[in-house]
């Protein structure tokens, strides 16, 4: 089948996107978004790489939904969103090395364009991909907002207790009261805003593992030095 007689991913004229499939009712075929196709060699005839790629989507994927007026009108909609989704994550994940020209992820990413030129997915499957894309993200959100707030409490921990030994001029501070403070600290934003310290921990153990990389040597001393009597 040639390229311009395919009607989803792939870039269709105008009036045949218009066009009644054989066997389906009209109502069931509203005018479909489609994007050109990605370009795998720059104008230097070098390889792109996989996050050329991914912007050429996202790109492409913008215009998609831009035009559209509903946005579950159509299957390529559904796809238009999801891998909308998809691209962000990836591009916020991925490293240079892992898209270079020729990597796995760059391999991956040609894979499936290909491959999804040749198979010409329609709209049961991009709604039940959609559906369980949708599905899944509900199922881990629980865990990626508990990741997030415990990345969120050790920053805030360090944080406070630098703070509190950059006031320590006379280098008197030990790490044990260090922990107690930053706990109590940390115990009254717990409190100020609950939902968003829902997964702070402030057991003393967790406390002085988060902290204690942060700390300058003289703290993990045994005893406060003794003041000069005069």
């Amino acid at each position: 089948m040639a390229d311009d007689e395919q009607r989803y991913g792939l870039k269709v004229s105008d009036q045949q996107s218009r066009e009644k499939p054989p066997g389906r009712a009209a109502k069931d075929t509203p005018p479909k978004p489609t994007v050109p196709h990605l370009r795998f060699i720059s104008s230097d005839n070098d390889m792109l790489n996989g996050h050329d790629l991914l912007d050429q989507m996202m790109a492409e994927l913008h215009k998609v939904v831009a035009s559209s007026d509903e946005v579950d009108s159509t299957a390529a909609e559904y796809a238009a969103y999801m891998c909308m989704e998809m691209v962000r994550a990836f591009q916020a994940q991925a490293s240079n090395e892992e898209l270079e020209p020729m990597s796995n992820g760059h391999y991956l990413l040609s894979i499936g364009y290909l491959y999804g030129k040749l198979t010409m997915p329609d709209s049961r499957d991009y709604s039940e991909l959609y559906r369980h894309f949708e599905t899944n993200k509900r199922r881990v959100a629980p865990l990626k907002e508990k990741e997030v707030q415990v990345e969120q409490c050790k920053e805030w921990m360090q944080n406070k207790a630098l703070e509190l030994v950059a006031d320590d001029h006379e280098k008197v501070f030990r790490i044990g009261e260090i922990v107690e403070w930053v706990k109590g600290f940390a115990e009254q934003e717990k409190t100020r805003n609950p939902s968003a310290t829902k997964y702070w921990s402030t057991k003393d153990d967790y406390v002085k593992k988060t902290i204690s990389p942060v700390l300058p040597e003289y703290t993990k001393r045994p005893g406060r030095p003794k003041k000069n009597e005069h």
